[in-house]
Formats: C-alpha cells, sequence, structure tokens
C-alpha cells in the first residue's frame, strides 16, 4: 500500500469543502450570520481537519495545501471576517479556487 494514497473523505469535511467552495451569499446563508460566517467556516474546516487520521494530510497534498493557505492568512489583521469572503484580494477566492483543484471531489 502506498503511504501517500489519498484517504476518502469523511462526510463532515466534505461539507465543510463543499461550504468553502460557495459564492459568498451562499456562505452567508449557511450560517445564518454576515459577521460570522467566515470564522464559522474555518472554524468548522479545521475542526474537521483535525478529527483525522494523523497523516491525513500528507496523504491529501491538495486539502494539506488548502489548509496551510488557511493557516497563512490566520491571525492577519482581523482575518477571517466578511470581507473576506466578499473580496477576492483577502483569500476565500483563493479557498474556492484550491477547493475547485481537488480532483474527483465535486464540491460546487
Amino acid at each position: 500500500m502506498n503511504n501517500r494514497q489519498k484517504t476518502e473523505l469523511d462526510g463532515a469535511l466534505q461539507w465543510s469543502l463543499r461550504a468553502l467552495a460557495q459564492d459568498a451569499e451562499t456562505q452567508f446563508e449557511i450560517y445564518r450570520s454576515y459577521n460570522e460566517a467566515a470564522d464559522d467556516l474555518i472554524s468548522y474546516f479545521n475542526h474537521c481537519i483535525r478529527k483525522q487520521d494523523s497523516d491525513f494530510l500528507s496523504k491529501n497534498e491538495d486539502i494539506a495545501q488548502l489548509s496551510a493557505l488557511i493557516a497563512s492568512k490566520s491571525g492577519v489583521g482581523d482575518f477571517p471576517n466578511a470581507e473576506a469572503i466578499l473580496r477576492s484580494e483577502c483569500g476565500f477566492q483563493n479557498y474556492r479556487t484550491a477547493i475547485s483543484l481537488i480532483p474527483g471531489q465535486p464540491f460546487q
């Protein structure tokens, strides 16, 4: 068995990725909160990642890259916030793009 073999994604992580892949309006509707949606999306994604096996990210490089991208924005100003969802240069569009590149997963 190859140590780099992808791990099947559980339902919670799939849901989190689908939520992150949505347009801003849909993301606000999911959480029913304009001010807290960005933080909730990121928090839930991180929660889902923490629940995975310790080698999950090493077996799923595309998700590891997304996780690193998210981590690189954490703690920058008041990120994540509603502005991050709305403005592409603030990060969430980068997340949507990264998610769209994950092979074999219909996240849109």
